[in-house]
């Protein structure tokens, strides 16, 4: 079994958060579980759109605001062994200002998890 964190190109933090989701038409809100500078893992109530590129609004814990970017899909997980149900998305375009806020929070460590 490969190692899925040893693939990573980024480092990964946990984070408490909330994620506006919109694509084409159809809005979901979750909470972000954890995030990196190239995508993060979302916990939202129903399946996101695997076809379809996706708007994502993110409100992190000691950030000084919202975090927009565009995304995709990735994978996703149904709950196992404690895990939460939730998707993977990849950032396709972010821009300098919110790259920099993601920067600074992720060298930061994220938040303590519960």
């Amino acid at each position: 079994m490969t190692d899925t964190k040893n693939r990573r190109k980024n480092r990964r933090v946990p984070t408490r958060g909330t994620i506006q989701v919109f694509s084409e038409g159809t809005f979901t809100e979750g909470t972000v579980g954890d995030i990196s500078l190239g995508g993060l893992f979302l916990v939202v109530p129903e399946r996101i759109p695997e076809d379809r590129p996706l708007q994502v609004q993110l409100l992190l814990h000691e950030t000084p605001g919202p975090i927009e970017a565009e995304a995709m899909f990735r994978w996703s997980r149904d709950m196992e062994k404690g895990k939460r149900r939730g998707f993977g998305v990849e950032f396709t375009d972010i821009g300098p200002d919110a790259q920099n806020i993601l920067t600074e929070f992720i060298a930061s460590g994220g938040i303590e998890e519960d």
